[in-house]
């Protein structure tokens, strides 16, 4: 401005891209802070305990690769990575169909659709240890399961926690129950981008509902498919409370996985060095088998 105004400045673009990115940071600092202490850092820090024999009471001491090779020499580890792989290997596939079907119905006109929509959702919302001593009752000798199986005819009393052959598929029934409503929401996000104008194409040419959900749907869905896959195979590897308050990991060692048996090692024996170990070997299997699913699940969708 003239007559002794003094001009104002805008600040330049260097000043504004060094402002913006410190107020993007100073945001994120929380979560940053967290990531870095309780994620990496622990990461880190049990990484480096694996290679020692530390029971939370002395110093670590290093011993090298003795926990690895105790590790591979475990058969209760061994037991313990096989029961995770067979819950995983029938629990991902059951509850990624249940959930693609459930959100294929209710993606579709019907009436009190909200209605269901919230209902199917209601098992997500309560807390992992209330599903699990509900299902404890439901699987009790005089329990509602046993019950329900007499009104059909099928005479049988069986304590389904509480034997080898029953224990492990009565926890897969409990997850399936209630980890399929979270799965369901992904697919139903991944249906509202589906385009309209294929199925009206595709009505017109006279496929049927299961034929349009096979052919146009399913492959339309298979990033979805991919994700749900993932973060199921995860979360099964990672069972844990479901374990720890129904059967802790009993009947004779039927139910127990991998990372009830670190707590076991971790926390009640404290042999934290050998838990540490167990730790990291979870975590590369999953990393590997994550690697693989993305090697081998076609993620593209076939327009």
């Amino acid at each position: 401005m003239q007559g002794g105004s003094a001009a104002i400045r805008r600040p330049s673009s260097r000043f504004r891209h060094w402002r913006d990115w410190v107020t993007a940071y100073l945001f994120l600092a929380p979560y940053l802070f967290f990531l870095l202490i309780f994620i990496v850092g622990a990461l880190f820090l049990a990484l480096y305990y694996s290679f020692t024999k530390y029971d939370l009471l002395s110093d670590p001491v290093f011993i090298g690769l003795q926990n690895y090779r105790k590790a591979i020499d475990d058969d209760v580890f061994l037991h313990a990575l096989r029961n995770v792989a067979t819950y995983t290997v029938v629990v991902v596939p059951i509850q990624t169909a249940l959930a693609l079907v459930m959100a294929a119905i209710l993606d579709q006109k019907l009436p009190f659709r909200r209605f269901f929509r919230v209902a199917w959702y209601l098992p997500c919302v309560a807390s992992s240890v209330v599903v699990t001593l509900i299902f404890m009752w439901l699987f009790l000798p005089d329990g509602f399961i046993n019950y329900a199986l007499n009104l059909i005819g099928i005479p049988i009393r069986i304590n389904w926690l509480g034997e080898e052959a029953t224990a492990l598929p009565a926890i897969m029934i409990m997850n399936i129950w209630a980890t399929a409503a979270t799965q369901m929401l992904i697919f139903l996000a991944a249906l509202q981008d589906v385009p309209q104008p294929i199925y009206e194409a595709a009505s017109i040419d006279g496929a049927g509902p299961v034929r349009t959900f096979f052919q146009i749907t399913v492959p339309l869905l298979r990033p979805a498919i991919f994700l749900v896959v993932v973060l199921g195979s995860i979360g099964c590897f990672q069972l844990y409370d479901q374990v720890k308050i129904a059967t802790n990991g009993g009947p004779n060692d039927a139910t127990l996985t991998v990372t009830y048996l670190l707590w076991r090692e971790g926390f009640r024996d404290l042999n934290m060095g050998y838990a540490s170990a167990l730790g990291v070997i979870l975590f590369v299997i999953i990393f590997v088998i994550t690697l693989v699913q993305r090697r081998y699940l076609d993620v593209r969708p076939d327009y």
